[in-house]
């Protein structure tokens, strides 16, 4: 039955009909495929930007939250040190320390920073670690009392530092 059917096939030239018949099947088929793989790689390029974008809003939206909580940080800072309560050192302590940590989260982040502002957030950090280990130094000493006012005018210079790269963050400019 087998060998039947094969001289068949033959006898009326059935394969050279499938052959000619595959070719232009198969081209359309390589075709259609690498049109495929075209919009495919359109589409991922298009998902690039999208992911490029949306990381680029988180990070400002970090940014502006990072450095908004460190101006209320700071003016917090500024009126306990103000107070002078022996009492309030303690917190000016921990809010320095949270500050600086808070800071350097976003110093570390991509995003809309520039290399100005990064100095400045980096030169924060360095006054907010020394004013750290003045307080625990007059902390630890009974009658030692940290100088308000010189603190009092750090602190102040901090805040305007910060509130300009705030405000430079928030108007897209790097100068």
């Amino acid at each position: 039955m087998l060998e039947r059917a094969v001289g068949y096939v033959v006898a009326h030239h059935w394969g050279d009909v499938a052959s000619v018949v595959g070719l232009p099947l198969t081209l359309g088929g390589l075709a259609l495929t690498l049109l495929a793989a075209l919009r495919a790689r359109q589409a991922a390029q298009v998902a690039g930007i999208a992911v490029a974008e949306l990381r680029s809003g988180l990070a400002y939206d970090d940014a502006v939250e990072v450095l908004s909580a460190s101006i209320a940080m700071l003016e917090e800072i500024r009126y306990l040190n103000r107070i002078s309560v022996r009492d309030a050192q303690w917190l000016v302590l921990e809010r320095c320390a949270s500050m600086r940590r808070k800071l350097l989260t976003i110093d570390t982040a991509a995003g809309p920073l520039t290399g100005s502002h990064r100095t400045t957030i980096q030169n924060a950090v360095t006054h907010l670690r020394r004013l750290e280990k003045q307080l625990e130094k007059s902390m630890s000493q009974d009658d030692a009392v940290p100088d308000g006012v010189k603190t009092t005018q750090i602190v102040s210079r901090l805040l305007d530092n910060i509130e300009a790269v705030l405000r430079e963050v928030r108007q897209g400019t790097g100068a």
